[in-house]
């Protein structure tokens, strides 16, 4: 194990607070091979360490959005592997504020439509995931269409953020569908 990882394990392991998490941003914003080893340890499948490797990664991007860039195709690469709910959830957040890679469109929107009509995935990933998905979809009326069917499916079971979400959305896609004469 090389001195970066095993400093910055330690920093994980040490303690686990929203402080901490800002620290470790700023030193993954200031040593780019910092930045690259909390997004190795965050995809590492390594309970708890990659749910502590993840938030710091949530808190470089809310700061310094352009620092994730470079790492957008691993994260969407790497989803279908993540485990933890928790680094899941982390990562979708992120790649929900991200423009998505052509290339990737039809993997994320498989992917999203798979977590949204899974019973066991957190409300934040669906929520994360309808915001992916309807990015995505906003220029395509099938898929458009695909999202509202979607929405009927969910909406009998879903939780009342998800209801304001799909609402959230629904009226999005109604303006975008009326605009451009769909």
């Amino acid at each position: 194990m090389n001195h970066v990882n095993q400093s910055l394990v330690d920093l994980l392991m040490e303690e686990h607070s929203g402080q901490r998490s800002e620290l470790i941003a700023m030193l993954a914003f200031e040593k780019p091979e910092v930045c690259e080893e909390l997004v190795r340890l965050t995809f590492s499948n390594e309970e708890p360490l990659s749910r502590r490797a993840a938030w710091p990664l949530r808190k470089l991007y809310d700061h310094h959005p352009e620092k994730m860039i470079p790492y957008i195709d691993y994260f969407v690469l790497q989803l279908q592997d993540v485990k933890s709910e928790s680094v899941l959830r982390t990562i979708l957040s992120i790649l929900s504020r991200c423009t998505i890679p052509e290339e990737y469109h039809g993997m994320m929107l498989e992917f999203c439509e798979s977590k949204m009509l899974n019973a066991n995935t957190s409300i934040a990933s669906v929520a994360n995931c309808i915001d992916i998905y309807y990015a995505i979809a906003s220029g395509e009326p099938d898929l458009l269409r695909e999202l509202d069917l979607m929405f009927e499916i969910l909406r009998p079971t879903a939780s009342a953020g998800i209801k304001s979400k799909m609402g959230i959305i629904h009226r999005k896609m109604k303006k975008t569908t009326s605009e451009r004469g769909y």
